[in-house]
């Protein structure tokens, strides 16, 4: 890494100065709107350590700095918005980001309702201990209008679509890398 982008070279150099909880799981993330407009988000959730170092990391070579709201810090530029508040850090890209917004702020509200912690599913594979771990629900591909038209002129109903999980695994074990999937 080349030393002037400074802000690479600082977390390489020192993690911990990232303001990010390195003893916690990140999580990616996927939303796709239902309403079948074809946008979709994806991203980064991950725990905050030190919100001030965090703040400082992300206002970093930033002409649009750090706005805080409700308790929360936002960086909107482009199809990006960067969230955070005490606890948790969301970097989210791909969709408009009234879209991207309306996800950090459902993410970071961390209510039951929005939460997909009590899955059972989703227990069962952070259960096991892989190095990379990827879960998938098809439930929200049932609510895609554009898949309700698809799949229906294939005769597959939109429940058929729902309480469908894929668990993927990568580890890397005595140098290489085994992967595996289950569906």
């Amino acid at each position: 890494v080349n030393s002037s982008d400074a802000l690479v070279y600082m977390i390489l150099m020192d993690p911990e100065k990232s303001g990010i909880d390195l003893t916690k799981n990140m999580y990616f993330v996927g939303w796709a709107d239902p309403k079948g407009n074809g946008e979709f988000t994806m991203g980064t959730v991950c725990s905050v350590k030190d919100v001030n170092a965090f703040t400082n990391m992300m206002n970093n070579g930033r002409t649009e700095k750090a706005v805080q709201k409700e308790g929360n810090w936002t960086i909107s530029e482009s199809n990006n918005i960067i969230s955070w508040n005490n606890q948790l850090a969301v970097i989210l890209t791909g969709a408009d980001n009234s879209i991207n917004q309306k996800f950090a702020k459902q993410i970071l509200s961390n209510q039951p309702a929005n939460s997909i912690a009590g899955n059972k599913d989703l227990n069962k594979l952070l259960a096991e201990k892989h190095d990379i771990s990827a879960w998938m629900n098809s439930n929200a591909l049932a609510e895609l209008r554009d898949i309700k038209f698809g799949a229906g002129s294939i005769n597959i109903k939109a429940e058929d679509l729902k309480n469908n999980y894929i668990h993927s695994f990568i580890d890397f074990e005595k140098g290489e890398i085994l992967a595996q999937n289950r569906f």
